[in-house]
């Protein structure tokens, strides 16, 4: 018989490849509340660290969260990380063996409680395209932030964990959950969505400037 290579061992092996070290620990540190700190110190390869959470059941076949979320947090929204994972989420749902799914976007307040997002300019570098359309919005959506993030499709529980995370400070606040929605969604972050977003909660001055190129 024939013996194949798991799909899921190769979405491992295809993520541990692309993580730079400065990933790796940054994800390490995500793991601190899970993983004790001798453990922690031992893995020096992400292939370790997968190994960690499935002895710890944080991480299988069918349950790929908490590794979303590594991702997410961890990388600050690295687009082609995310791209492999979520590849490997869509092979699931065409597989009629697989009745239960346990992989999501939303952040879990359990798992991160605490954990400040670091590095922004290091995140807008992964969505290049957008940039300056993002540091616009920053500098200039004010207290208007939540209704337009709102308008977005950003959820609650996360506009509330950045909230949580940067409470004195606003443009933070606008710039992580940006991101966090750029990484979640990929396929529709976009100028266009952007602009959308600022109509349905009228800031049309600001959709004005971001037609004409008025950065």
């Amino acid at each position: 018989m024939e013996i194949q290579v798991s799909a899921f061992r190769v979405m491992l092996n295809n993520l541990a490849h692309q993580l730079s070290e400065r990933d790796l620990q940054s994800m390490k540190y995500l793991c601190r509340d899970l993983i004790p700190r001798g453990r922690l110190e031992s893995i020096e390869e992400p292939i370790e660290l997968w190994d960690a959470l499935e002895q710890r059941e944080q991480l299988g076949v069918n349950n790929t969260r908490f590794l979303k979320q590594l991702l997410i947090y961890g990388t600050e929204g690295r687009r082609d990380l995310l791209s492999i994972l979520q590849n490997y989420e869509a092979s699931l749902t065409s597989n009629a063996d697989v009745h239960e799914r346990t992989s999501d976007v939303t952040p879990s307040h359990a798992n991160f409680n605490g954990y400040r997002l670091s590095n922004p300019i290091r995140s807008q570098q992964q969505f290049p395209e957008l940039r300056r359309e993002v540091e616009f919005i920053v500098k200039n959506i004010g207290r208007d932030w939540r209704q337009f993030v709102r308008a977005l499709g950003v959820c609650e529980a996360d506009i509330d964990y950045v909230s949580e995370q940067y409470p004195r400070d606003l443009r933070e606040k606008v710039r992580q959950t940006l991101i966090m929605w750029q990484a979640q969604n990929p396929e529709i972050a976009s100028k266009e969505a952007l602009i959308t977003g600022l109509k349905l909660c009228e800031r049309n001055d600001m959709v004005h400037q971001m037609l004409r190129g008025q950065y």
